[in-house]
């Protein structure tokens, strides 16, 4: 919208938009090593696992698996967020920059698949029936709610394009 006197009254919008994808852009960078620290958590539990007695050993595997799920989640909390901000944006952003909005609306629907796909295989070890169900419950609804945003962008921004 800057540049644009036509578009200036959504520069605040915008502003505020731009600080929480900032954030997001953060967050998601820092998951990148984070992950991997979770994950090597999680095989140092399994090498514990011949050291230790039985119930605690299980109780530090299932430890590391919770932590190696919290990153993927809160990247996938992130990429709902991201289509959230892109269906509020969609509307007034420069013509001109349809095409990224498009393009970061596909990109945010992939990241947040991709971590559902390590949140469910993570899932898939623990024995907390009541945390597996907790965060299953809470991934479906960041992914229901994720799909219509998709939709909706794309729709805002095939419906903005001339051909």
């Amino acid at each position: 919208t800057y540049g644009n006197p036509k578009l200036e009254q959504h520069h605040k919008a915008a502003a505020e938009v731009g600080v929480e994808l900032k954030s997001i852009r953060e967050v998601t960078a820092r998951a990148i090593t984070d992950d991997t620290v979770a994950f090597k958590k999680v095989i140092a539990a399994y090498r514990e696992k011949k050291s230790l007695p039985a119930d605690e050993a299980g109780r530090r595997i299932e430890s590391a698996y919770r932590a190696a799920v919290e990153v993927p989640l809160l990247v996938a909390r992130s990429m709902s967020r991201l289509l959230e901000l892109a269906v509020e944006i969609g509307p007034y952003i420069q013509r001109s920059a349809i095409s990224d909005l498009a393009v970061s609306a596909h990109l945010a629907h992939a990241g947040l698949h991709g971590a559902a796909w390590n949140i469910k295989i993570n899932l898939d070890e623990m024995k907390e029936v009541e945390a597996v169900s907790r965060i299953k419950s809470e991934l479906e609804g960041i992914i229901s709610t994720a799909e219509l945003k998709f939709s909706e962008v794309i729709e805002i921004a095939a419906g903005r394009m001339k051909g």
